[in-house]
């Protein structure tokens, strides 16, 4: 059992029933044809407001480790002044896009100032100094990769601000990315993360209508690893000492793959390969938590192996893509258990820690080596420098993507809500009027959700409202009445006429549930959380840092953990 605590925190996913396809809202830039058309889109970032205890999270990480990532990790090298990723002679690499990646999001889900300057920091300078040949980022870095997580946040930047530079400047770099693959084509972590500069691609499409940029998607997804043919037939060790297609943070990332290309090719074969990938995953390295072992590469199912923070956020913004374009409950179901099981207990409650590794059967974190095919001596230990330094820098993008993608806006003009929690969505409905909707909970530790619906006037526009299968009686109320047909396990569509102060009503009675684990174990959950053992503490403080509250901590049980 874990002697970390987990804060195990809350999510839902929404809802789509079939029906019959509208004309799409010209509130949003939803897919333009020839790509799937039913595809729902985010919000602008900023449009949904956390509260409660989902606000505290993202409160503490401005206050911990997002908030004070360029003071832990001020070298040239990592987040520093002369950073190549400001013009200067460092060598940043990825690090930089990763951190700007997760900052953007944070900064303006808070709309915290301090934040928004530290973004706009990097933000600036790379719009500024794109070449004119299209590429951008540090001159001398010949790769594709780190360049995708910077695209995603000048992807959140514009859908914050509207900066008319953005689109151009991505535009302009897709154009010198298909003049260019022929020559350089993508390779190492480009050739498996690819799914990424996909998405982004069809964004820009959806925004300008060029044409080009289908072509790209379909160079992209011929250089790419086949992760199609992977995910369906189980092929992740099939490439000898490859060992990417094996490796779980790459695999957790690359779950969008299949899902961004069905927008292209909307076959059985291409659209239900990323289900059929989980379902080999969790068959063989699947954990209580809702997710793959991996340390680094597949681990085999083990109480006793790891799983990376990198993949915990990757697999969590893979869920998020494929909720926009399959409207699938289950996406929702293993959405919910990875954000608020993995998720949380890859950190400490103060956000001012992580651990590389989390086990499900952790008694201590401490360093030393512990046998894993990627060890290291901090690797399970939390630190604001555990294990290799990629963690410490995408990990910020988990709680405001989180929050960035509860709610989605529908080509017919309504609303779906993606995840559930305390939190304020504002949008545009039916064409253009105005929606607030104010949703009370404290789930997943209550069992209620109540949505307060505002409106500018009365206005006709579908809500869609995913009911988890682990919920066997669930019930939904409008105005005090029970809706006919909700079932669990499905998308639940309301489409009426909207007035102020309407108010919608969701009751998910959860239940204690048993689930048979590796070697004869159980693990215990209640709708969309697992348990944990709470081990009595005896915690050391091993090394302190310069930035002040910041730490290498070791913890060891001091009660009994190995009983039946």
């Amino acid at each position: 059992m874990k002697i970390k605590s987990f804060i195990l925190l809350a999510s839902c996913l929404v809802a789509s029933s079939a029906s019959a396809q509208q004309t799409p809202s010209k509130t949003y830039d939803f897919n333009r044809a020839p790509l799937k058309q039913d595809v729902y889109v985010q919000l602008p970032l900023g449009s949904i407001k956390a509260k409660g205890w989902l606000l505290k999270q993202l409160e503490l990480q401005r206050d911990g480790f997002t908030g004070h990532a360029e003071e832990l990790y001020p070298e040239k090298e990592n987040l520093g002044a002369t950073s190549d990723w400001l013009g200067g002679d460092g060598n940043s690499w990825e690090k930089v896009p990763y951190y700007v990646k997760g900052l953007v999001a944070l900064a303006y889900t808070l709309d915290d100032v301090s934040l928004k300057a530290k973004a706009k920091k990097w933000i600036d300078y790379t719009l500024d100094h794109q070449q004119e040949n299209g590429l951008f980022g540090p001159p001398k870095m010949n790769d594709w990769w780190p360049r995708m997580p910077f695209m995603y946040a000048a992807q959140s930047y514009y859908e914050a601000t509207n900066d008319k530079r953005v689109i151009p400047f991505l535009s302009k770099y897709f154009k010198y990315q298909l003049a260019n693959l022929d020559k350089s084509p993508l390779d190492s972590w480009g050739k498996s993360r690819a799914g990424d500069n996909m998405e982004l691609a069809l964004w820009v499409y959806n925004k300008t209508g060029e044409k080009s940029l289908l072509e790209l998607v379909s160079k992209l997804k011929q250089q790419a690893y086949p992760w199609i043919d992977i995910f369906n037939k189980n092929q992740f060790f099939y490439y000898g000492d490859d060992y990417q297609p094996k490796h779980m943070v790459n695999v957790g990332q690359a779950l969008k793959f299949p899902v961004v290309y069905s927008q292209v090719d909307m076959t059985a074969n291409t659209t239900n390969a990323m289900q059929n990938g989980i379902d080999h995953i969790m068959h063989d390295n699947g954990q209580p938590q809702g997710i793959g072992a991996g340390t680094e590469f597949m681990s085999g199912r083990s109480s006793v192996q790891g799983v990376e923070t990198c993949t915990v956020v990757e697999w969590m913004q893979s869920l998020e893509t494929a909720s926009r374009i399959i409207h699938d409950s289950h996406i929702g179901d293993q959405l919910e258990k990875v954000a608020f099981n993995a998720l949380p207990a890859q950190f400490s409650r103060d956000l001012k820690s992580h651990s590389y590794y989390t086990l499900p059967n952790q008694v201590k974190t401490a360093i030393g080596q512990h046998g894993f095919n990627q060890d290291y001596n901090t690797g399970v230990m939390l630190s604001p420098y555990s294990g290799f330094p990629c963690c410490r820098y995408n990990m910020h993008m988990g709680w405001p993507y989180f929050v960035k993608n509860s709610c989605m806006a529908t080509p017919d003009g309504g609303i779906a809500i993606n995840t559930y929690g305390p939190m304020e969505i504002s949008a545009k409905v039916a064409n253009g009027v105005s929606v607030t909707i104010n949703e009370e909970t404290n789930y997943p530790f209550d069992e209620q959700i109540r949505l307060n619906i505002g409106v500018s006037k009365q206005a006709s526009f579908p809500l869609e409202l995913r009911i988890p299968e682990w919920c066997a009686k669930p019930e939904v109320m409008v105005n005090g009445k029970r809706m006919s047909g909700v079932k669990s396990a499905t998308m639940f569509k309301i489409k009426r006429t909207w007035s102020n102060k309407d108010k919608v009503v969701l009751n998910f009675p959860m239940e204690i549930a048993v689930d048979k684990q590796v070697n004869n174990g159980v693990s215990v959950s209640r709708g969309p959380l697992v348990y944990s053992l709470k081990i009595k503490q005896d915690v050391k403080n091993i090394k302190q840092y310069a930035v002040a509250g910041f730490q290498d901590t070791e913890i060891f049980p001091a009660s009994a953990w190995n009983y039946a």
